[in-house]
Parts: C-alpha cells; structure tokens; sequence
C-alpha cells in the first residue's frame, strides 16, 4: 500500500486498514451497481419470498443462522423461502428453492424476493465487508434484514432502509414483522431504493472514480 500513488477504498474499515499499513493517499469510494441493470422486473408470483444471495464461500453465514429461518418457516408456512447461489447448499433441515446462479441473471432472480437476508458474524473479515447483496437488494425494492456488522452499517444506515438481527431482534421475529405488516415491509424496501439510488449507482459513483484517477 504504501508504494501506490492512490489506494480506493469501498469503506472505512478498509480505508482504516490501508492507513495502517502506510498508504499515503487514500480516498473511500462506496460500491455501485448499474442501475441499467439493476431495476426491478415484473414478477408472476404473489407469495411472499424470502431469498438469501450469495456465493458458496459466504453460504456458511446463512447456514449459522438456519435455526432461526426453520422457525420462522414453521410460523408461516404459506411463504417461500429460496437460496441463490452457484452450488447447492448442504441444509437439509431447512426447506427452500434453489435458484442456481447465471452470469448476468441475478436481477431477475433478486427481483423475485420480497424480502432479503444479510447475515453477518462479528468477525474481522465481515467487519471489512461491503457486501454486494446488499445494494442488490435496494436496487430491486427488496426489504432487508440483517445484522449491519462493521461496514455493513455504512450500507444499512438505520432502521428506516433495514431491520437489525441483534440481541432485542431475532430472526424468526423479524421475518414475522415483515411478512404480517405489509405497509412496514414495502416502506422499508422504498427507503433501501432511495438509499441505492442517491448513493450508490453506476452514474452518481463513475464520475467520482474518473475524478479520483484524474487527480
């Protein structure tokens, strides 16, 4: 870090880091999606969906939290549950769809969710993280849930755009709330759209990237 003219950060846990490890010129710049691509498609279903994306490697995080899921899954019945990834997950306590990943199909697929999972423990690689599903969610009108560990705060700013997983909620409960109160559910949602599309689009962050190159 410390030999770059410039080190771009996606966060400040990130930004903290490189400080540390002597890079001069720092500058954060939050993750973008293109909202070309990331808009909401027409669905033909009217259950409500809870859906969990991500890559295999991140699978142990929704798989810590499957206790809470099963119980939520046994409250309500009449909901679907799906996991989007690119290997089958390994839970057969838990009843679900899978929806294998697609190159440049995820849109589509998110776009089916009406509520979406961010789990997250407290540890030093998650606090670093900016996960991606988490705009992904917003872009796509998705209600979120999660626990907003470290830099996944900086994304789920408070309780207007997310409901937190902590010690006074858990995951059974909040998936309750949402899928019983559908004004609640469709607020937040409404709020993690304008989130993403005040700060986190290709056309508001690629300038920015331009700027920071140019400077």
């Amino acid at each position: 870090a410390d030999l770059s003219d410039l080190c771009i950060a996606a966060n400040y846990i990130i930004a903290n880091d490189l400080d540390e490890a002597g890079a001069q010129r720092i500058r954060v710049l939050p993750m973008a999606l293109d909202e070309e691509h990331w808009c909401r498609r027409e669905r033909n279903d009217d259950r409500i969906t809870v859906g969990w994306t991500g890559s295999p490697g991140m699978m142990r995080y929704l798989a810590a939290n499957r206790a809470g899921l099963i119980v939520a899954q046994q409250r309500h019945p009449e909901v679907r549950f799906c996991i989007h990834s690119g290997a089958y997950p390994e839970m057969d306590d838990f009843k679900f769809d899978y929806l294998p990943f697609v190159p440049a199909g995820e849109p589509e697929v998110v776009s089916q969710f009406d509520i979406g999972l961010i789990p997250l423990p407290d540890e030093h690689f998650s606090r670093g993280k900016s996960p991606i599903k988490v705009l992904q969610y917003f872009s796509l009108g998705v209600a979120v849930i999660g626990q907003p560990v470290g830099a996944t705060g900086e994304l789920m700013v408070d309780e207007t755009n997310s409901l937190f997983i902590g010690p006074n909620r858990k995951w059974e409960d909040a998936i309750t709330l949402l899928v019983k109160n559908a004004a609640l559910r469709r607020q937040i949602a409404a709020a993690g759209q304008q989130q993403f599309q005040q700060h986190h689009t290709a056309r508001h962050i690629f300038p920015r990237f331009l700027e920071l190159l140019r400077g």
